[in-house]
């Protein structure tokens, strides 16, 4: 145990992870996973086990700072979507 704490010594600094904004606690965890649960059980919806973990994906991606990379890449590369996005203008 005493290696775990050595080895993750500088995510022990929450002063410092306050002060640049950075969470220190599971409540941001802990969203995702309740969004991911009430979009899972909307009424009527039946998900197979490959849509439900890219769901899951992407909700988690909502709540990094991979929000806007991944969807930088998925208006541009058709394999993400199978079909490109219209682009205006």
């Amino acid at each position: 145990m005493m290696n775990y704490f050595v080895v993750h010594l500088n995510r022990l600094d929450y002063r410092g992870r306050l002060a640049s904004g950075e969470a220190i606690g599971s409540g941001a965890v802990e969203g995702a996973a309740k969004t991911l649960g009430l979009r899972l059980k909307a009424r009527g919806a039946r998900w197979r086990h490959k849509n439900a973990k890219a769901m899951a994906a992407l909700i988690c991606c909502r709540h990094t700072a991979q929000w806007d990379l991944f969807w930088s890449r998925a208006t541009r590369d058709p394999r993400i979507f199978g079909h490109t996005f219209l682009r205006r203008g």
